[in-house]
């Protein structure tokens, strides 16, 4: 398998966190790998009837409490690098993307939830590497400490293929963790969370559901 091997410098400093402190979380899939900053990681080899035409990684840097929009809210983190070894372009289905399957300590969940924005283009050119980091803003009442785990539903379309997949998350037990700290960014990763509830990203729109038309980046955004 090809792995792209990227460097990051981690930004010593973490996102606002808040007195619902912060929670790292491991996939439980096929962890064989680790993000570029370190994070552990599941790893998929993406085939379909062409043979193999993807590799992807999935990880999370963990729920940690932000302020956006006025209002302190939990944000779940989820990681992906896409490797692409067609010949030409696949697509990251960043508007399908949701989080689902949330198991809290009882506080009532909903069914499945949406991205609050998108970093990274989700559309892959022939034999081109990306990443794309997903953030996920949990209802009002959730903190970090109360998510015991989340599985995050994904999918790849290229070249007449679709290959669809669920990659389930548990928190990690205090001090059986010893990846980077929930919430850490790094200069690559800038906090774009500004734009949530912004017609410019895919997500929670005032006073109705999610907008599927509406572009995956805005001003500022690589």
């Amino acid at each position: 398998m090809r792995l792209v091997h990227r460097s990051l410098s981690l930004v010593a400093g973490l996102l606002l966190v808040g007195c619902g402190g912060s929670q790292q979380f491991t996939p439980t899939d096929r962890v064989t790998s680790l993000s570029p900053a370190g994070y552990p990681a599941s790893e998929y080899d993406v085939d379909s009837t062409l043979g193999e035409f993807s590799d992807a990684k999935v990880w999370s840097r963990g729920a940690y409490s932000q302020k956006i929009a006025g209002e302190k809210r939990t944000v779940v983190h989820v990681g992906f690098e896409i490797e692409n070894h067609m010949n030409q372009p696949i697509q990251f289905d960043a508007q399908g993307v949701r989080l689902d399957s949330l198991a809290t300590d009882n506080k009532a969940a909903p069914g499945e939830i949406a991205p609050g924005w998108v970093q990274g283009s989700p559309t892959l050119g022939a034999q081109e590497s990306q990443r794309l980091d997903v953030y996920f803003v949990l209802p009002i009442n959730v903190s970090p400490k109360d998510v015991d785990g989340f599985r995050v539903r994904w999918a790849l379309n290229g070249a007449l293929q679709h290959y669809a997949q669920k990659t389930p998350f548990l928190r990690e037990a205090d001090g059986n963790y010893s990846g980077p700290t929930a919430g850490t960014i790094s200069a690559e990763e800038p906090d774009n969370s500004k734009y949530y509830d912004r017609s410019e990203i895919i997500g929670p729109q005032q006073g109705g559901a999610p907008s599927l038309s509406a572009p995956l980046s805005g001003p500022g955004l690589p």
